[in-house]
C-alpha cells in the first residue's frame, strides 16, 4: 500500500498554516504560535483552489463547511477518544475539560483531557478550541490563546 503525503501551506499574516495529508486525508495541521496580543489583525491569503483551502478560509469567516476526512491519527487510546469527542462537539459550542473527562466517564480526569486537547494534532480540524474551563475562561491553546479566542469569537462566544 502506497503512502501518498502532500503538504499544503496557507499563508496568514499571523504565519503559515501548515495542514499534512496522508493518503488524500488530513493528518496534521500546525498553526504558527502567536502570543495574547498579536500585533497585526488575521488575515489570510489563498486562492481557494482545493478543498482544504475552501475549510480552512470558511472556518475563518465563520462558515460552517463539512470536515475533510481525516486520517487515522496517531495518540494514545484516550486521546483518540478525547479528539473524537472534540469533533462533535457543534459550532458556536464549548465545553469545559471536566465536561469532556465526564462524558469519557473518567470524571478526575480533566487535566488529562487538557493535555490531550494540547497535543492535538489538527486543532483547526478536531476542534480542541471549542473547551474552556470550568470556570468559563480559556485556558491554554498550542498556538495561543489568540488562536482560540479569534476563532471562539467567528462563532459567536464572544466574551470568553
Amino acid at each position: 500500500m502506497s503512502d501518498n503525503r502532500q503538504l499544503q501551506k496557507i499563508s496568514t499574516s499571523w504565519g503559515d498554516i501548515v495542514v499534512q495529508m496522508r493518503d488524500g486525508k488530513v493528518s496534521s495541521c500546525t498553526l504558527p504560535y502567536v502570543d495574547d496580543t498579536p500585533t497585526e489583525p488575521f488575515t489570510i491569503s489563498t486562492t481557494e483552489k482545493n478543498a482544504i483551502e475552501f475549510f480552512v478560509c470558511d472556518t475563518f469567516r465563520g462558515r460552517s463547511s463539512g470536515v475533510p476526512p481525516i486520517a487515522e491519527l496517531q495518540g494514545s487510546s484516550f486521546q483518540n477518544m478525547v479528539w473524537l469527542l472534540l469533533s462533535k462537539i457543534p459550532s458556536g459550542e464549548t465545553k469545559s475539560y471536566r465536561e469532556i473527562a465526564e462524558a469519557l466517564g473518567k470524571p478526575l480526569a480533566y487535566r488529562a483531557v487538557a493535555n490531550a486537547c494540547g497535543k492535538n494534532p489538527a486543532p483547526l480540524f478536531i476542534p480542541c478550541h471549542r473547551v474552556i474551563g470550568s470556570d468559563g475562561k480559556l485556558h491554554g491553546f498550542s498556538a495561543g490563546t489568540a488562536w482560540k479566542r479569534m476563532l471562539l469569537d467567528i462563532e459567536g462566544k464572544k466574551g470568553i
